[in-house]
């Protein structure tokens, strides 16, 4: 990156500074909840090295190459990865990962944004799946087709690479991806009466379970308002909304936004069906103790919290699809991945991506799906013995998998509005539920909000044009 465009990069860098809290959403979606984060995994700091090629022979005589992989998980999401790192350093000795934990992905991007403005990003870091085009359109990641064949690209699943994608290429490899679904309490819904094999098929269907629960005498509710921007994108395409037209101009307030806020708003207040918490956007671990507790048979949720909820619950609980809408089922997702940057040298990238072709293998990302819940990579893990025996012992896990059938990928107003869209989405939707306030008046507000952070993105030339 030269000097006039890295000046253009610091331009996007202080408006992505202000996207803390978006990044502790869809994002801070994927930690498992309930665990108090681990001490920083014990990271190892590489010497300087320098960017010039290297001859074969005497990078040969210099040992393998070590590249530093900048990371974001914490708990038992930290340990697995790096189990699979320090395994990847035993099974050879060509290429050495340095894990480097650099904090949630809040703090992981701030420094990777801090790093790229002074001439020296890692060769490997974990990012966000919103930020992907925004980096990719900077120049800092390598489209993955410089180190990678067609065919070995393929068999990634279509629907986590749709978001990692710009211009038609790949810049990032799904790792912790996940979805939204609906958990159930099973020994609940038989104790009132409904069918533990069948939960809620459609919104409807929710709502009369949620009365059904209400109504028991047990001083239980159907579910709770854990509802956060990351579910305002698939409930408005359930109802055949989108959130944004050809041009990236915001439409959600006018294609089915109003009614998927109305129907959400009654079901809160006007039937009462529903704890109504004063914060919507807490911690996975907040936002499941009423799930937990047995206060509520239903949640909607990440499917990320699965290996969570199966080691806390003592009932049995399932796993459905997010209910659908009027126009159907949708989902979108969220999670981290792992970007090459463009700063590597030649030997650099053939060892970066003989890493991350191992870290998204069927067998690695099967191990990490089984222990977490988080998507696999490909859909050839659900090929290996070992996955097909967990399924079937854990059918939730195969259930989150298939229901990226329904998935869509992150819109275009979404991507170029990262710095402030979770603020602007957050505050109108608990002023929707928590202050019971008018839906057509608060979200033609945060359209008209969201539209001035489009033209001026626009009128910088710097709109990232998505399909």
């Amino acid at each position: 990156m030269n000097v006039g465009e890295r000046k253009r990069f610091l331009l996007g860098m202080f408006a992505l500074l202000l996207a803390g809290a978006l990044l502790l959403v869809a994002c801070g979606t994927t930690e498992t909840p309930a665990e108090t984060p681990t001490d920083q995994p014990a990271a190892e700091q590489s010497g300087e090295s320098s960017q010039a090629e290297t001859p074969a022979d005497e990078m040969e005589a210099a040992g393998p190459v070590e590249l530093e992989f900048w990371t974001l998980l914490t708990g038992s999401l930290a340990e697995t990865l790096d189990n699979q790192v320090n395994r990847f350093n035993e099974s050879q000795d060509e290429v050495r990962i340095i894990n480097v934990f650099q904090g949630d992905y809040e703090e992981t991007n701030q420094k990777l944004l801090a790093s790229v403005a002074a001439g020296n990003p890692p060769p490997l870091t974990m990012i966000d799946y919103i930020l992907v085009p925004f980096y990719a359109q900077q120049g800092v990641f390598l489209a993955l087709k410089d180190v990678a064949t067609a065919d070995e690209l393929a068999g990634y699943i279509p629907a986590l690479l749709s978001d990692l994608s710009y211009q038609g290429d790949v810049y990032a490899l799904p790792y912790n991806r996940s979805t939204q679904g609906l958990y159930y309490n099973r020994d609940l819904f038989e104790a009132v009466g409904l069918d533990p094999d069948a939960p809620p098929e459609t919104w409807e269907e929710f709502a009369e379970y949620s009365q059904i629960f209400t109504e028991s005498g047990e001083g239980r509710s159907g579910s709770y308002a854990n509802f956060t921007r990351w579910f305002f994108e698939p409930f408005l395409y359930e109802w055949g909304g989108q959130m944004n037209d050809e041009n990236c101009n915001p439409t959600f307030h006018t294609t089915g936004g109003v009614d998927v806020m109305s129907f959400f708003q009654d079901l809160y207040h006007d039937q009462g069906y529903v704890i109504l918490p004063s914060n919507l956007s807490g911690g996975f671990d907040q936002q499941a103790l009423e799930f937990i507790t047995q206060r509520v048979g239903m949640m909607r949720q990440s499917t990320a919290i699965q290996g969570f909820i199966g080691n806390t619950v003592e009932f049995d609980w399932g796993f459905g699809m997010l209910p659908a809408g009027p126009e159907g089922r949708a989902v979108t997702h969220g999670g981290g991945n792992v970007a090459i940057t463009t700063s590597t040298t030649p030997e650099q990238r053939k060892a970066a991506w003989t890493f991350l072709k191992w870290l998204t293998s069927p067998e690695q990302s099967g191990e990490f799906h089984m222990a977490t819940g988080y998507m696999p990579s490909s859909y050839a893990v659900l090929d290996l013995p070992e996955v097909k025996a967990f399924h079937a012992e854990h059918p939730s896990w195969l259930v989150s998998v298939e229901q990226l059938d329904f998935a869509r990928a992150t819109s275009c107003l979404v991507v170029n509005t990262a710095a402030v869209y979770h603020n602007v989405m957050t505050e109108a939707i608990q002023r929707i539920i928590i202050n019971d306030e008018d839906p057509e008046a608060v979200l033609n507000e945060a359209a008209a909000d969201l539209q001035m952070e489009i033209d001026n993105r626009r009128a910088a030339g710097e709109l990232i044009d998505l399909p």
